[in-house]
């Protein structure tokens, strides 16, 4: 799980990730409160962390990334 330190600074964003390989991953993912999602998916970082609904962390390859969908 990440801190709640972490999570204080950051906003959580509930994302449906459509991958190159036809699979979907939802989880959550958090950015800085003054950041936007796209900003993070266009900067030079290659992988993004992901945490799965299960709780799971993971960095997912951007490369991977077909589309992402926002939760409401």
């Amino acid at each position: 799980m990440i801190s709640s330190k972490t999570r204080s600074s950051k906003k959580s964003l509930d994302l449906e990730f459509s991958l190159t390989d036809g699979s979907i991953l939802r989880g959550k993912f958090f950015v800085p409160v003054s950041t936007r999602l796209t900003d993070v998916l266009n900067d030079q970082r290659q992988f993004l962390p992901i945490e799965r609904t299960d709780g799971v962390l993971l960095a997912l390859a951007k490369s991977s990334i077909k589309y992402v969908t926002i939760i409401a």
